[in-house]
């Protein structure tokens, strides 16, 4: 049983839902709270499998309080059900990561949703820790990774490495870094960077990628791409990081950007303004920066381009603090600057400094001259730069390898060390002044290796990478070092160039061969036994030929060894149409490219598809030759069948959403299982309220398997109906269960819950073919059609609505006609007689019938704009809504009353109607209030506005009656003028109120109101 927490801080609402959520599904248990903040503390002592929430609660909205929940336990099931429905609150809420978003509608039906919402939410949430112990499973996988990959514990042990992070690391095998702390691995200076990077992949999402250098077994400093995740191994919390080997490019890559000198010098915008910040004059830079002619320009005020959202409004501060400083009699100053984001009406923000000059003046401020220099590109690059200078320096200082920096004057001439790094002095034994400025020939180059220097000075010379071993002079002797040139670059116009050595001494290195055998022991094993198809192989004449395959080969590939060996690949696996890609890998291949390409292959059981990779192979030796190369296959088949799949599913998606009705999206899921799932037996069933019953809408095309008569399913019939009541899926498979049918050619698939409309069931005539990827596309492919048949009930529901506008609609109208013409007739005629009756005679009763008459005219006229003006507002428009009220005004009676506007936002609504509402509003302050003064403005804390007025106000025991149809406090008042306010009101969504604790009387109407659109009456 799942429990379930339902927040709302209406407690009829609250226990309503929970009633009938409980009632709609079986499977859940709710426990309700009417306040975020007891919600939260049940959750301390309650193990709460979803969370329903209401959106607007005092205090903690939903969205705070699914924030709260999730920073406890980010893995719950959140679903927000509120009344306030916006795609801005869906889309916040979606941004965040709310598990669902549904909208309070009336009716008892919305619990049915909402039931189901959690009970899909809750299996959701199964599934995702059902597939992560899955993906457990396959952590072996990591082994055959041409990456390293590394595990740690939370205390940063190392628990885990594979034999490529070993040999990054220069270790002897995994086993010699197990236990170690990832600290004793990194370089020094990155330590603050790895603690602060993995420990917030503990806690966070997987973070991205970034470089690190780590110090290895031999003492060499090496640079990786470090992405780290967070994952569970060995059932406990841990960081899996992949190690991406970037050593041999780095130095060469930062000492190219460290000499990347793009720098434009951008020409300027002038604008002249006056003592009152009017445009005088600009230049043509100047309209270009902010998208407008010098006409445009010309004679404007400077904040128009703020009203337009060019400038920012906090210009307008800095240019004031700026002339406040020029024009102060302390500041000697003649120039002052600041700095604004402008946004051009079609391009990109640009960032301007400003430099400010006070136009020539005898004492008296005339005006300004401000110039607008672009340097969006001179902050990017200038902050470029700095970075890189700080990379290149640390590592120019950090590097374990002795570095020095060269510079040649002028072609042909000597080259000279300019620098050198504190490794330099320790491994050289000299001190930087008894080398800097002085050629590198007669320094460190022995005597008899002139020829030897200039010739690598020939090759750095023309672009080459220098990596070759040398002979020095040190101050003990002679040594052999490694020599590598970090770059060779121009560093001034008279054609001087300059680079980096980096020598990395070798003289005491020496090959142990008890650690090569075992490095081809480890080989071979690992030949023998990754779990992806291997080849050794040679080049002859640039054909391919296998010389050894593994197991793995065998057993994927479907041949015997002699099948394959000795003979070139493009007669055995490379498939006719395939030979040309294939000869351009192998060109790629020989010039030093590390291939990562999708190949298609010939097996015993047909084509496939492979990622393939190659690993060269040292040599040469006589067991392998110069040119010798691992070819390594990766079956990528069932994963590019369900990218086809799911894309192909995409454009299903979006013919089922626009389907019109249960039959045809019934129609096109099956079409998208035959075609996309290749499933040749399909059926689906839909639910029919009217009988209680799961009746039969669509199957399969395909005869020679479809079943032939597909049956009705009543209540407890079989599994179709067990999977409709409880909603949980069924796999089936004729090898494992008997629930196949004999007189069906049926022998596996999937019966699946389309929610509360139905089943479909998914087979195929061969038994053990649904796979788990099978599953999950079958699985995603229904939860699709739920999505469908979900929607095509809403249009049904929509419609259904719109009909019963329409006749409500024509009702209203025909009541008004009533009003306009059958009552006013006889009024006519009365009035008439009255008339006749007064020329006649001077009695006394005429007058008081007159004003009856007169009364019963008045009241008709508010009858009929009461009927008319309470429809719901369904064309509303963008409506200015303080024009609207000053309109109104005009057409009232005001007398000496004084009527103030505010600053008012525009709204979606009826104009008519809001003048009408406005009107009544006036009448009511003016004849029953006596107000002499009105003010209208915006409301504080909500969306809409007040009027207000200084009269009598209205006592605190009658503010609820005041909308009544029939209160008011003259006596010849109709009763119906603030009743109209409430239905105008009403008809647009709004609400409408009378403030407590002012003077006078203050009406608001708030246009979001908390509680749901009214039935039409």
């Amino acid at each position: 049983m799942a429990t379930v927490l339902l927040v709302d801080d209406d407690p009829g609402m609250v226990e309503t839902a929970a009633a009938f959520v409980e009632r709609a599904s079986d499977d859940v248990t709710v426990t309700t709270a009417t306040d975020p903040d007891a919600a939260l503390d049940l959750l301390e002592d309650l193990d709460v499998d979803c969370i329903v929430s209401d959106y607007n609660m005092p205090g903690m909205d939903g969205l705070a309080l699914f924030e709260a929940v999730a920073e406890r336990d980010p893995g719950t099931p959140f679903i927000l059900f509120t009344g306030k429905g916006s795609e801005e609150v869906a889309s916040e809420a979606i941004s965040l990561g709310v598990t669902d978003y549904l909208q309070k509608e009336t009716g008892t039906e919305q619990y049915e949703v909402l039931a189901n919402r959690i009970e899909n939410a809750i299996e959701a949430r199964h599934a995702e820790r059902q597939l992560e112990r899955s993906e457990e499973r396959y952590q072996h996988l990591v082994e055959s990774s041409p990456a390293g990959v590394v595990i740690t514990s939370l205390d940063d042990s190392i628990v885990y490495a594979n034999e490529a992070a070993a040999s990054f690391i220069g270790a002897d095998g995994p086993e010699a870094v197990h236990g170690l702390s990832t600290l004793d691995l990194v370089h020094p200076e990155d330590e603050a960077t790895l603690r602060e990077r993995w420990a917030g992949s503990r806690e966070s999402e997987p973070r991205e990628p970034i470089e690190q250098r780590f110090v290895g077994f031999d003492g060499e400093t090496r640079h990786a791409v470090v992405a780290s995740t967070p994952i569970t191994y060995e059932g406990e919390p841990a960081v899996q990081s992949v190690l991406t080997d970037v050593t041999e490019h780095r130095e060469r890559e930062h000492e190219l950007e460290r000499y990347e000198t793009v720098m434009e010098v951008a020409p300027v915008g002038v604008f002249v303004l006056d003592a009152e910040g009017t445009i005088t004059w600009c230049n043509e830079r100047a309209t270009a920066l902010v998208g407008h002619t010098v006409a445009a320009l010309t004679g404007d005020p400077f904040v128009s381009l703020i009203e337009e959202g060019i400038v920012p409004e906090a210009a307008i501060s800095k240019y004031r603090a700026v002339l406040r400083d020029l024009l102060s009699a302390s500041s000697d100053r003649t120039t002052g600057q600041y700095t604004i984001p402008i946004t051009h009406p079609e391009r990109d923000e640009r960032v301007l400094r400003i430099h400010v000059s006070l136009l020539p003046s005898d004492g008296e401020f005339r005006g300004a001259v401000l110039v607008g220099q672009d340097v969006t590109e001179r902050n990017r690059y200038e902050s470029a730069l700095e970075r890189e200078r700080d990379r290149l320096s640390a590592l120019f200082e950090n590097v374990s390898d002795a570095v020095f920096r060269y510079e040649f004057e002028a072609a042909g001439e000597a080259g000279r060390i300019r620098a050198v790094n504190p490794a330099f002095e320790s491994v050289f034994g000299y001190d930087e002044h008894e080398v800097v400025g002085e050629r590198i020939a007669q320094t460190i180059v022995p005597a008899d290796r002139l020829a030897e220097y200039e010739d690598v000075v020939a090759r750095a010379g023309t672009g080459d990478l220098v990596n070759v071993a040398v002979e020095c002079e040190t101050a003990t002797g002679r040594r052999t070092f490694l020599l590598r040139n970090a770059s060779m670059t121009e560093t001034a116009e008279d054609g001087r160039v300059a680079g980096y050595a980096i020598l990395t001494d070798i003289t005491e290195r020496r090959e142990d061969k008890r650690d090569l055998q075992r490095e081809r022991n480890t080989l071979a094993a690992l030949f023998e036994n990754i779990p992806d198809p291997v080849y050794r192989h040679d080049l002859d004449d640039n054909v391919l030929v296998p010389k050894e395959v593994n197991p793995a080969f065998e057993q994927v590939f479907g041949y015997e060894p002699e099948r394959v060996l000795d003979r070139p690949v493009t007669e055995t696996i490379v498939p006719a149409d395939r030979v040309e890609k294939h000869r351009q890998l192998v060109a790629a291949s020989r010039s030093g490219a590390s291939l990562d390409a999708e190949v298609e292959r010939l097996t015993a059981a047909g084509r496939r598809t492979f990622l393939l990779r190659n690993v060269p192979i040292s040599g040469p030796d006589e067991e392998s030759p110069e040119g010798s190369q691992y070819a390594i296959y990766t079956d990528i088949t069932p994963q590019k069948r369900r990218e086809r799949v799911l894309l192909d599913l995409h454009d299903r998606t979006r013919e089922m959403m626009g389907a019109e009705g249960p039959a045809a999206v019934a129609s096109i899921a099956m079409d998208a299982t035959e075609d996309l799932l290749d499933r040749s037996v399909a059926s689906l069933w839909l639910y029919d309220e009217d009988t209680g019953t799961l009746r039969p809408a669509a199957l399969t095309d395909d005869e020679g398997t479809a079943v032939e008569a597909l049956p009705t399913y009543e209540p407890g019939d079989g599994r179709t109906w067990e999977v409709f009541e409880t909603g949980d899926a069924y796999s089936y498979d004729a090898d494992d269960t008997d629930d196949c049918r004999p007189e069906t050619p049926v022998r596996s698939g999937m019966v699946l819950p389309l929610g509360e409309y139905g089943v479909m069931n998914v087979g195929t005539t061969t038994p053990g073919e649904f796979d788990e990827t099978d599953e999950a596309l079958t699985r995603l492919l229904a939860t699709t059609v739920e999505a469908a048949l979900e929607r095509a009930e809403r249009e049904r529901e929509r419609a259904a609505r719109k009909r019963l506008l329409e006749r409500q609609s024509d009702q209203l109208e025909a009541f008004a006609s009533v009003l306009s013409h059958d009552l006013r007739s006889p009024l006519a005629v009365a009035s008439g007689r009255l008339e006749l009756l007064e020329t006649e005679t001077d009695s006394e009763h005429t007058r008081p019938i007159a004003d009856a008459l007169d009364r019963m005219d008045t009241l008709i006229e508010e009858c009929l704009t009461f009927a008319r003006q309470g429809q719901i507002v369904t064309d509303s428009t963008r409506v200015d809504v303080e024009a609207t009220a000053e309109q109104a005004w005009r057409t009232v009676e005001t007398g000496g009353t004084e009527l103030t506007v505010e600053d008012l936002d525009p709204a979606e609504a009826d104009d008519d109607r809001l003048r009408t509402l406005f009107e009544n509003l006036f009448r009511n302050a003016i004849e029953h209030g006596d107000a002499t003064a009105v003010r209208v403005g915006p409301l504080d804390d909500a969306p809409g506005f007040y009027v207000a007025d200084d009269g009598s106000g209205i006592p605190e025991s009658e503010r609820e009656a005041v909308f009544e149809r029939g209160y008011s406090t003259n006596e010849a008042g109709t009763g119906l003028g603030l009743a109209i306010v409430d239905t105008l009101a009403d008809a647009h969504g709004w609400e409408v109120t009378v403030a407590d604790g002012t003077a006078g009387a203050r009406f608001e109407v708030n246009f979001s109101p908390e509680a749901p659109l009214p039935t039409p009456q």
